[in-house]
């Protein structure tokens, strides 16, 4: 995990404001329990780009664990979804999908709005 000194305050604060993991509910606090996952590789997490961000429990066969490992991973797609469900404010397909260096459509919101049955109990 990258130290908290690394990231820019406004990471800083937006990682402090999660009390729980954005997939599986377990709670904790950043650093102890949750850690940032940054679901577009690449120049997202250099540059602190908070739309691309979302909360995953740490530890091993937790959450994020799982997400690099790419066991039961959830992908681009659940990643998204995750972060329109969580942090609607900062939700922006189009951004990430360019980001990815892919066209602005390449991931529909159609496609997000198919993996909400992933995580609504309904």
């Amino acid at each position: 995990m990258k130290p908290r000194s690394e990231y820019a305050p406004e990471t800083r604060e937006w990682a402090e404001q999660w009390q729980s993991c954005f997939r599986c509910g377990r709670r904790g606090v950043w650093t102890k329990g949750l850690e940032i996952h940054h679901f577009v590789r690449g120049t997202s997490k250099q540059k602190n780009d908070l739309a691309t961000t979302i909360m995953l429990c740490s530890g091993p066969t937790a959450c994020h664990d799982l997400e690099h490992r790419g066991l039961d991973a959830l992908g681009y797609v659940g990643c998204l979804t995750l972060k329109k469900l969580h942090d609607p404010d900062l939700y922006d397909r189009v951004h990430c999908n360019r980001l990815r260096g892919r066209d602005a459509e390449a991931v529909t919101e159609e496609e997000v709005q198919e993996a909400m049955k992933w995580f609504l109990p309904y």
